[in-house]
């Protein structure tokens, strides 16, 4: 506790500061050689001022303690977070308004009873264990609980439970977490559907991270996520590939891949291509694009068209075939009608009539 600079700060300052008060009364008597009668009467006078003083410092105390003991109770009762003091049964000895709030039930009915009987059944063992830890040493320890309650959403509560100086009680603090809990449920049955959808989609899905030399040029990608169709169209899967490099895997990768995939990471503008992969004799339609505002990552979904391109190849085959002989088709007519017009004009010149009516008059007359 702070001393006020005017209290006495021993016993000599006490007598002095008392002598000073007993000097300034005017309505005491006194004499500048005084008897020995007087002098008791001023040694009394003296005490009593002396005690006087004091009570006024023990009044001042008092005061000061009674404003710290209200700061406290404000700072407790009325702290945003939960407090508790168990012993190492888990009674409640101490609980502030908030904790009591929590819980839902009046503080002074939960004074005494076992901070267990508020947790779900299925978590009881879990704060067993943390009790003991608490206990049994002097770091601080947390778990978290569920506590039921009514409606359809439990409480989910994150403890920090610490052992006091004497080894017989704990301090601890209790969180709820509750929303905290739900969003991150809704973020990982979020991340799940994400990851089904491009696990079952048909297309190759693959996300890569953009490798740079020293100058901060695009050399090479590395494998951060493929789904099933690519493992299926590829032949690699997620566990081989994972953390490597797209040359680690596949090192005649060709250098036009490396191009267009680098405009895209460098860029930011998507891109769709067709390309034959050496490595895996296979034609690819591709569609890449930057999932974020950064050239750390991209992302290409792709299909197999292999089998399209060779349907392709043979059709444009036969269609040349066709086209070659529909043009020799187209030759050996005019060379017929080149042979009937010169019989026709033979068969004119021998003053007998055109044998093929079809090229009649084309020149005979």
């Amino acid at each position: 506790m702070k001393k006020n600079p005017d209290q006495p700060a021993d016993a000599a300052a006490l007598r002095r500061l008392a002598e000073e008060r007993w000097k300034a009364r005017e309505e005491i008597p006194r004499s500048d050689t005084p008897r020995s009668d007087e002098r008791l009467v001023h040694e009394l006078q003296v005490h009593q001022i002396e005690l006087e003083m004091q009570n006024e410092e023990l009044q001042q105390a008092r005061a000061r303690a009674d404003a710290l003991l209200v700061q406290y109770t404000d700072l407790y009762d009325f702290a945003p977070i939960s407090y508790f003091t168990l012993d190492r049964e888990g009674t409640i000895r101490q609980v502030n308004l908030t904790g009591a709030r929590l819980l839902g039930v009046e503080r002074s009915r939960l004074v005494n009873r076992r901070f267990g009987q508020f947790v779900a059944e299925g978590d009881r063992r879990a704060f067993s264990d943390f009790l003991e830890k608490v206990f049994a040493s002097e770091a601080m320890e947390s778990c978290q609980l569920t506590l039921p309650r009514e409606g359809p959403q439990p409480l989910v509560v994150r403890i920090e439970g610490i052992r006091s100086v004497d080894g017989q009680k704990c301090r601890v603090v209790m969180l709820d977490i509750t929303k905290r809990r739900r969003a991150e449920e809704a973020l990982r049955e979020k991340s799940e559907e994400q990851t089904w959808l491009l696990k079952s989609m048909l297309n190759a899905f693959v996300l890569f991270d953009s490798v740079f030399d020293v100058n901060g040029k695009f050399v090479s990608y590395r494998f951060r996520y493929i789904n099933n169709a690519y493992e299926r169209i590829t032949g690699v899967t997620q566990e081989e590939v994972f953390g490597k490099t797209v040359h680690e895997i596949w090192p005649e990768t060709e250098a036009s891949w490396i191009e267009n995939y680098g405009s895209v990471a460098m860029s930011g503008k998507p891109l769709t291509f067709d390309m034959y992969h050496k490595p895996t004799a296979k034609h690819y339609h591709c569609f890449v694009y930057r999932p974020q505002d950064t050239n750390r990552q991209f992302c290409v979904v792709f299909e197999d068209i292999t089998e399209r391109q060779k349907a392709e190849t043979a059709i444009r085959q036969q269609l040349d075939e066709l086209q070659r002989w529909h043009e020799a088709t187209l030759g050996r007519e005019r060379r017929i009608q080149e042979l009937k017009r010169e019989i026709n004009h033979l068969l004119v010149a021998a003053g007998q009539a055109p044998r093929f009516a079809s090229v009649a008059g084309d020149g005979e007359k």
